[in-house]
């Protein structure tokens, strides 16, 4: 008996002399230090929340917002986004070594990054945007092994740092909507998958090197100043699913080797100065279903070859220089949803495939061509804004525009319309927009 109570005591001081160091653990005074400076910063008591803060040690008394090592007493986690902080990020948080995620976004953060992150050499995942931070970026992101970066939608200035092309693990990067000025780095590394630097002060060309980010899913490069041609073989990014490019100063012509990319959805080309025709390269492009290319200097016909592209729901060709007829091949796309042909100079008749085929069709903007023939009747659908102005168009109203209950907006101005204005088209409608002046018509507009 005495022998089993010996034993018994000595598993007892066994099992305690074990669990003593995990009870009596707390997390390093460094760290701790670091979050009552950051609590401090940002204006802590004024947090949407901030329970147990400041009281007994983080990990234990799980202060809001702080995940912990489970075998370690230390931080590895800050999720504080949407919690209104207000104030700076303060450069003592280079004590929390062992982060792997910071989440500072949807907050009013401002002030500098401080330089003093490129001690945290853990860092996977860093989320700083809808802030009002400014300032530069820091170049310190040699060492840090970021898979995720989103910096968007802050005040950001000075140009894109160098170090970034040393974070081989980076799959995720978005600066947009800041004030970043300089040149896009020829550098990025090909672990990328999403790349967003749109609406920025970017100049300079789209460099060659780009494409070869192979990994590449995601461009956003739209809403800057950059200029020169699109990359020729741009097509060697065969993953892209959206390639936005528009609303820069690009020049030259749409390359062929975009029709090679067959995973893209949504290409937008739209307000730059690019001329020439559109190749006809829509069969290697047959899952795309935005397409825009407005406001460019484009010229030739129609492309025909678009109607493979049979999930096509946005089309904007407007504010070019195409001419010609809508191609018969366009009848077999169904889906549209927003069509603006507007501000060309395209002549022929309207097809009534265009208004009888499309059922999910809501906008027609073929405003400013050389439309000729009547208005086709159409069949039930969804549309809300028709805009067949400063064309050609003769005869009568078709009596189905009654049947566009969904019908918001008409203008149908500087035509050669003529006949009698029907009553409903004044009492029994949910037009809000009616524009019918300088056409023909026997009946006073109301």
């Amino acid at each position: 008996m005495v022998k089993k109570r010996a034993s018994l005591v000595t598993l007892t001081i066994l099992f305690l002399a074990l669990a003593l160091p995990c009870v009596l653990a707390q997390v390093p005074a460094t760290q701790v230090s670091a979050l009552e400076d950051l609590y401090n910063a940002t204006n802590g008591t004024g947090w949407r929340a901030n329970t147990n803060w400041l009281v007994g040690d983080p990990c234990s008394n799980k202060w809001f917002g702080v995940t912990c090592d489970l075998e370690n007493p230390n931080i590895i986690r800050l999720g504080l986004n949407g919690n209104m902080l207000s104030g700076t990020i303060p450069s003592s948080i280079s004590g929390l070594e062992y982060l792997f995620e910071i989440n500072f976004a949807d907050n009013d953060l401002f002030g500098t990054i401080p330089a003093s992150i490129s001690s945290l050499t853990a860092l996977s995942s860093f989320y700083l945007r809808d802030n009002v931070l400014s300032g530069t970026i820091p170049d310190v992101f040699d060492n840090i092994p970021l898979v995720q970066m989103d910096f968007q939608k802050n005040e950001l200035t000075g140009t894109i740092p160098s170090s970034i092309c040393k974070c081989t693990t980076i799959t995720f990067l978005s600066l947009n909507r800041n004030q970043i000025s300089g040149s896009i780095p020829s550098c990025l590394p090909n672990s990328i998958t999403s790349l967003d630097l749109s609406q920025n002060q970017l100049t300079g060309t789209i460099p060659q090197q780009i494409t070869t980010l192979t990994n590449l899913q995601t461009l956003f490069l739209q809403e800057n100043n950059l200029s020169g041609s699109i990359p020729e073989n741009i097509g060697d990014m065969s993953q892209i699913h959206a390639l936005h490019l528009d609303e820069n100063e690009l020049t030259g012509t749409i390359p062929q080797s975009l029709g090679t990319i067959q995973n893209i959805t949504d290409l937008r080309l739209s307000d730059n100065q690019l001329s020439g025709t559109i190749p006809d390269f829509f069969n290697g492009l047959q899952r795309l279903e935005i397409f825009r290319a407005a406001s460019n200097q484009l010229t030739g016909s129609l492309p025909s070859s678009l109607s493979i592209a049979k999930d096509l729901d946005t089309l904007d060709l407007s504010g070019n220089l195409f001419s010609g007829s809508i191609p018969d091949s366009w009848s077999k796309m169904t889906d549209l949803v927003q069509l603006n042909l507007g501000y060309n100079s395209i002549s022929g008749s309207l097809p009534s495939f265009l208004v009888t085929n499309n059922k999910n069709l809501q906008s027609l903007y073929l405003k400013a061509n050389a439309f000729t023939g009547s208005i086709p009747q159409f069949a039930k659908s969804s549309l809300s804004v028709i805009d067949l102005s400063e064309n050609k168009f003769t005869g009568a109203l078709p009596a189905t525009i009654a049947d566009l209950t969904s019908l918001y907006s008409l203008y149908l101005s500087s035509n050669l319309l003529s006949g009698s204005l029907p009553k409903w088209l004044f009492t029994d409608t949910n037009i809000r927009n009616l524009d019918l002046s300088s056409n023909s018509f026997l009946d006073h507009i109301p």
